[in-house]
């Protein structure tokens, strides 16, 4: 994998600076853009399982207060995917924290429902015992600081090139800073767009264009 080292030594060779303010300039640009490779793309290494206990007659549990065995970090806590109960053997079912207290059936004996509001995960019913789950979550990208942290994924530094040295080209070019960052958000869009297409396409969903074709023949 590609180091932050290395990532900013292409960009500033790019922009033709090496100056205080253009390495920090390219130290944020590159960490953004990595924040944006993983949205975008969904990298397995930003995929994480962690096994947790939920304490006996205890309905809740923070995130921030996990430990270093179960390591949801507050800060970098992106989505949790999945939350098995592997004391009773049930996946959990999610419920919206706003309807937590008027959908859930009465007289659970088992823990197997979850929510989130803030830094807190909700579980329904309280166990009478400590129950062992496993949450199946992702998260952000850790923040690079030193030259030699590295990416936390591979395969998409060109994509991490281009945005980070777009948005320095941005930041350098105050006059053109408009047409640029429209640029930008072309780069970063379109991956996004065409895998969402893809997606249509693999399940069979009409795309905007079939619809309107199939509504023409009807009429």
């Amino acid at each position: 994998m590609s180091t932050l080292g290395e990532i900013r030594t292409l960009i500033l060779n790019a922009v033709a600076r090496d100056d205080t303010v253009a390495v920090a300039i390219a130290n944020a640009a590159i960490n953004y853009a990595t924040t944006l490779a993983s949205l975008s793309f969904e990298p397995a290494e930003m995929f994480m399982v962690s096994e947790v206990t939920l304490t006996g007659d205890s309905n809740s549990l923070s995130i921030s207060s996990l430990s270093s065995e179960a390591p949801i970090m507050a800060d970098r806590l992106l989505n949790i995917v999945k939350i098995h109960n592997d004391t009773n053997g049930y996946k959990l079912s999610f419920i919206p924290y706003e309807m937590w207290d008027s959908i859930i059936p009465s007289g659970l004996e088992v823990t197997k429902f979850w929510s989130i509001f803030g830094q807190t995960l909700y579980f329904k019913a309280a166990p009478s015992s400590s129950n062992t789950l496993t949450i199946s979550h992702s998260i952000f990208p850790a923040q690079m600081v030193n030259a030699t942290d590295e990416i936390p994924f591979g395969y998409y530094d060109a994509y991490i090139l281009s945005t980070a040295t777009g948005i320095c080209w941005a930041a350098f070019e105050e006059s053109e800073s408009s047409e640029m960052w429209n640029k930008i958000s072309n780069i970063v869009g379109s991956s996004y767009s065409l895998g969402t297409r893809a997606q249509a396409i693999i399940e069979g969903r009409r795309t905007l264009l079939e619809s309107a074709i199939a509504q023409s023949k009807e009429i």
